[in-house]
C-alpha cells in the first residue's frame, strides 16, 4: 500500500537547502474522504511514523535540556568575590560574559553573582567571576540561574535611614610603587607585601578602603599619595587601614594605625636630667630618685655611675676610689643659690650660720644735774659687773617654714 502513499514527496519535503528538520515532519493523516485503500495506507504510514517521531521528540526534548542555563553543584565554596571554580551539570548553554547567581540551594538568601570566565560543557566545569554578594558562609550545594548583570549605577538619592549599605570585598592588592586601586574588585582589600607605595591610580569618586598585612612605606606626596600626616611618610604594620579617596584631582589617604598611634609621633618632653634636685611631698623618695641625707653619705661609683658622670665629687670625693659623696643637707640648713664664680659660694658648699648686723635700743643712767651757789654735788657709781641676758629658741636662725623631703634623681 505504501505505493498510494507520495513517498517521494514526503523525503522531499523532510529537507530544505540540505539543513535537516529536528523532527521529521508526519505524514498526512487519513481524512473521512479517501477511500478505503487510500484511507487505510494513510493510517498504516502514520502509525508508523510516530515510532520515530517519539524518538526525535525525546531527543529535542533532552537537546532542550542540554542547552538550559540552570544547573546545580555541589562543590563546597565560600560567598566572596573573584573568581569561583563549580562543577555544575554537564551539557549546559553557559558562554562565557553571561551573568550567573549561584545561590544557596538551602539558604537561598545567600549568593553571589558574577559573569561566567569559562565552562566546559563535557566535564562541567563552571568559573565565575563573582562581584556582587549577599550574605555569607561555605556552603556546599548551590543553584545556579541566569541572572541580571550587575550595576554600578544607581539613583541620585539613597534613603540610608532604611537601609543599609554593604561594601563589597575585593581581590588583595600588592604593594607597588603605584598601586591601581581603578581595578579593584571591591570596596574593601587587603594590601599584601612590603614595597614602598609612593603613589595610587583611582577612578573619580571612588573610595577603596585597604587593610594592610605587611609593612609597607607610604610616601607623602601632593598630589598622588596625600597623607593626613603633616607630609610625613608613614610606614605601615600589620592591621592598619587607609582610606583612599579620589576626586579627580587628588588621592587623599587617612591613615589609622591599629596601635593608636599617632601617624607623626612628637617627641616626648624631655625628663628632668640626672643629678636634678625634687622637693618631694611625699615621705619616700620616688622612683629613680635617691633621699639626700642630713649628713655627709658616701654611696657606690659603680652602682650610681651615671649620678657620678653627671655631678662626680662636688659633694665629697667619698673613699677617692670606689665612692663619692651624695649632696647633704643638715636638717637645719637652708639652700642657697650657689655662685660658682666665688670659690666659697660654689656648688655644695657650706655656709656659716650668720647674724644679720643689727642693733638694740636699752634704759640709760642720766648722770648729768646742777647745784646751788654754794652747794656741793657728789656722783658716785657703784661697782659695775657682767650680767648675761637670758634667751629662749633653738640652735640655728631659721625663718618659719615647712619642711619636704629634698630628693635627687640618679638614673
Amino acid at each position: 500500500m505504501s505505493d498510494l502513499y507520495f513517498e517521494e514527496d514526503y523525503a522531499e519535503s523532510d529537507y530544505v537547502e540540505g539543513v535537516v528538520m529536528a523532527i521529521d515532519a508526519l505524514p498526512p493523516v487519513p481524512q473521512r474522504g479517501d477511500s478505503k485503500d487510500v484511507f487505510d495506507g494513510k493510517a498504516d504510514t502514520f502509525m508508523a511514523a510516530l515510532v520515530l517521531f517519539a524518538q526525535q521528540a525525546d531527543a529535542v526534548a533532552i537537546a532542550m535540556n542540554n542547552n538550559a542555563t540552570n544547573a546545580e553543584s555541589t562543590t563546597s565554596l565560600t560567598i566572596g568575590t573573584g573568581d569561583r571554580i563549580f562543577v555544575a551539570d554537564v551539557g549546559r548553554s553557559y558562554v562565557v560574559g553571561q551573568t550567573v547567581k549561584a545561590a544557596s540551594t538551602a539558604s537561598p538568601t545567600n549568593w553571589m553573582q558574577g559573569d561566567v570566565t569559562a565552562y566546559n560543557t563535557v566535564t562541567g566545569s563552571l568559573t565565575i567571576n563573582m562581584n556582587l554578594l549577599q550574605g555569607s558562609g561555605t556552603f556546599a550545594a548551590w543553584t545556579l540561574s541566569l541572572s541580571n548583570a550587575s550595576s554600578s549605577g544607581g539613583s541620585i538619592t539613597q534613603d540610608f535611614a532604611v537601609k543599609s549599605l554593604q561594601h563589597a570585598i575585593g581581590a588583595n592588592i600588592a604593594s607597588a610603587a603605584t598601586i591601581d586601586l581603578s581595578t579593584a574588585t571591591g570596596n574593601i582589600a587587603h594590601l599584601t607585601g612590603n614595597t614602598t607605595v609612593t603613589g595610587a591610580t583611582m577612578t573619580a569618586g571612588k573610595d577603596v578602603l585597604l587593610i594592610i598585612d605587611g609593612t609597607p612605606q607610604f610616601n607623602y606626596h601632593a598630589t598622588n599619595l596625600k597623607l593626613n600626616s603633616g607630609g610625613a611618610n608613614i610606614t605601615g604594620a600589620a592591621g592598619d587601614v587607609a582610606l583612599f579617596t579620589y576626586d579627580g584631582t587628588t588621592v587623599r589617604v587617612t591613615y589609622i594605625k591599629m596601635s593608636g598611634h599617632a601617624n607623626v609621633e612628637t617627641a616626648a618632653p624631655a625628663g628632668a636630667p640626672v643629678g636634678s634636685f625634687l622637693l618631694y611631698a611625699g615621705s619616700s623618695p620616688p622612683a629613680g630618685y635617691l633621699t639626700c641625707p642630713t649628713t655627709l653619705t658616701n654611696i657606690s661609683r659603680t652602682t650610681y655611675a651615671t649620678l657620678f658622670t653627671a655631678i662626680g665629687t662636688t659633694w665629697g670625693v667619698g673613699d677617692s676610689s670606689t665612692t663619692f659623696g651624695l649632696p647633704w643637707f643638715a636638717s637645719g640648713y637652708a639652700i642657697l643659690q650657689a655662685n660658682p664664680s666665688v670659690t666659697l659660694e660654689g656648688v655644695g658648699k657650706a655656709t656659716a650660720g650668720d647674724n644679720l648686723a643689727h642693733t638694740h635700743t636699752y634704759a640709760d643712767v642720766d648722770n648729768t644735774g646742777s647745784v646751788s651757789t654754794g652747794g656741793s654735788w657728789i656722783n658716785s657709781v657703784g661697782n659695775l659687773t657682767t650680767k648675761t641676758s637670758s634667751s629662749s629658741g633653738g640652735s640655728a636662725n631659721l625663718a618659719a617654714g615647712a619642711r619636704v623631703l629634698i630628693c635627687i634623681k640618679y638614673q
